[in-house]
């Protein structure tokens, strides 16, 4: 199965690709926030090389093999027919699809490939996988890296909130050790994680502070598809509390404090409705 070892070119190019996240270092965070970027991207790349390092010598398979085995043919297609592996790429799972690989390009795994959300990791990891010449190391180490900044967001979204509170924001945001883990590789999580984190951050700027921003609102809908494709239930668990959030910053307008007060029940009631419909939508 492919991804099942690291060869020697890939140790070689690995210090080229480290340059792409150091370079970011310096380039994309403020100079104040550039020593808390450097350490939380270390972190973040530091979980992907241990992660792979468990899942290829230790595991030797798993779903992120898995799901790695079932994006390579996809790239492999890119490099020999483009305009036959961007449509396979954007398109479903059929038997007609599935016919149209080759023994050159491989075949991707039917369990993953039929599947919605487990065919959207190997769709969203190909373009990683393309620029990584195939190597699960590369690769893990472009999508740890890109996928670094919405956990930034989130972080930058923490300090704004409570400025005074950074240690709490380090940890919750950049810090924790199982996501650390879990969200830096070739997993559902790291998708998810990422996805969610930045749509709080949207949430927060596009609905509470109503601070327009096109491309905000366009990266938003891109996390909430992912989200829904690949675990729905994690919108779930995320609306009432967005809900509350939305609705709590809309009454502290209200001077008048009885009907600030008296509004509260009617606040959850809309809270529950509104999560009930959601629920009924894509609770299946």
């Amino acid at each position: 199965m492919y991804g099942t070892t690291i060869e020697y070119w890939e140790l070689l190019l690995a210090p080229l690709y480290l340059l792409i996240p150091i370079a970011l270092i310096f380039f994309f965070p403020k100079a104040s926030e550039r020593k808390w970027f450097a350490l939380g991207m270390s972190a973040r790349l530091g979980g992907a090389v241990f992660y792979t390092l468990i899942y290829l010598f230790y595991c030797q398979g798993g779903d992120t093999i898995a799901y790695y085995a079932t994006a390579v043919p996809f790239v492999n297609m890119l490099a020999q027919d483009p305009f036959t592996g961007l449509e396979l790429l954007f398109s479903s799972y059929s038997v007609e699809n599935y016919s149209r690989f080759n023994p050159d390009t491989g075949y991707p795994l039917g369990y993953i490939y039929s599947e919605q959300d487990t065919f959207m990791v190997s769709r969203v990891i190909t373009p990683f996988l393309f620029f990584g010449f195939n190597s699960y190391l590369l690769g893990s180490i472009l999508i740890a890296t890109f996928s670094f900044f919405g956990p930034w967001k989130l972080f930058q979204l923490f300090l704004t909130l409570a400025p005074n509170a950074k240690r709490i924001a380090l940890i919750s945001a950049l810090f924790f050790p199982s996501v650390v883990f879990w969200g830096s590789g070739i997993f559902k999580d790291t998708i998810t994680y990422a996805s969610l984190c930045y749509l709080v951050y949207g949430f927060y700027h596009t609905v509470i502070r109503q601070n327009i921003s096109v491309w905000r609102i366009i990266f938003s809908l891109i996390t909430v598809y992912f989200i829904l494709t690949i675990k729905p239930y994690v919108f779930l668990a995320m609306l009432p509390g967005a809900l509350i959030w939305y609705f709590f910053r809309s009454i502290q307008g209200i001077q008048n404090a009885f009907i600030r007060i008296g509004i509260i029940p009617f606040i959850f009631a809309i809270s529950i409705g509104l999560f009930a419909l959601t629920y009924s939508y894509i609770g299946e």
